[in-house]
């Protein structure tokens, strides 16, 4: 679509070298489906598995591998375009690799899918240029995202998000973290990185949410241990004592009949 390019591939193994000529400066979105690619240059090197993408600036070459029955979708942008927008302004990162599950990649991919219905002949002349801006903003976008995921930013973003929404349904039995990913259109594996970067995991963090609401209510007139254990979704008043004690260092009761003689006191 105009100087927007979006191919599939399918290859054996091959190897070769991209880049590096003058005038055909481009920045290349490769999309591996199947299959591993690798691309290195003097101080860099990547190694792609399916569900990931690599967005690579050529203005310098790179050699690249393709491994037996690799599967994969290529967007090209010309690179000058790109550097037009605010979203990648300033020097491009040579290399960025993120997730084919994160949204701005998704609704690149989405809009992909839907370019290639019509064809570049189908179109109009403005048709095809506002077409070609869109794709060329969504890529953007994309390698924007990606870029700041990799400088921590987006895991903030990630992480915040994912607080809110655990914070919101403690009560839910079915809080997992796939359905927290889902939920905040992530991928699994952009949810999981986002509390690793924090030094905390999904689980570990929703059950210190559910301890701190357990234990607020547990000084509630008339609250039994068990009650409460079941309400936070504890599998049995065992597992809640033992959770309890190793994060406050007292067990249910002992904390109730401490905090009362305080209120007494």
């Amino acid at each position: 679509m105009g100087s927007l390019l979006h191919a599939a591939h399918y290859s054996d193994e091959f190897s070769g070298v991209s880049g590096g000529i003058p005038g055909t400066d481009s920045v290349v979105a490769h999309f591996i489906r199947s299959g591993w690619a690798r691309f290195e240059n003097e101080t860099t090197t990547v190694t792609l598995r399916p569900g990931q993408v690599v967005f690579r600036d050529t203005a310098k070459p790179w050699q690249f591998w393709f491994g037996p029955a690799t599967r994969s979708r290529t967007v090209v942008v010309p690179r000058d375009q790109l550097v037009r927008h605010a979203v990648v302004q300033g020097q491009l990162p040579r290399i960025v690799v993120t997730d084919a599950g994160l949204a701005e990649v998704r609704l690149l991919t989405g809009f992909m899918d839907l370019v290639r219905r019509f064809g570049d002949d189908t179109l109009s002349p403005l048709g095809r240029s506002v077409g070609e801006d869109i794709g060329i903003q969504l890529l953007a976008a994309a390698m924007g995202t990606a870029r700041a995921a990799e400088s921590g930013e987006h895991a903030n973003v990630v992480l915040a998000a994912a607080h809110r929404f655990i914070d919101e349904h403690l009560g839910d039995p079915h809080l997992t973290p796939a359905v927290i990913a889902r939920e905040l259109h992530l991928s699994l594996r952009s949810l999981h990185r986002a509390f690793e970067a924090a030094d905390d995991s999904v689980m570990v963090y929703v059950r210190r949410q559910r301890l701190r609401r357990a234990r607020a209510e547990l000084l509630t007139p008339g609250a039994r241990v068990a009650d409460v254990a079941a309400r936070w979704r504890f599998s049995d008043t065992s597992h809640f004592i033992r959770h309890f004690k190793a994060a406050y260092g007292t067990t249910p009761t002992a904390f109730v009949k401490e905090e009362r003689r305080g209120l007494e006191g």
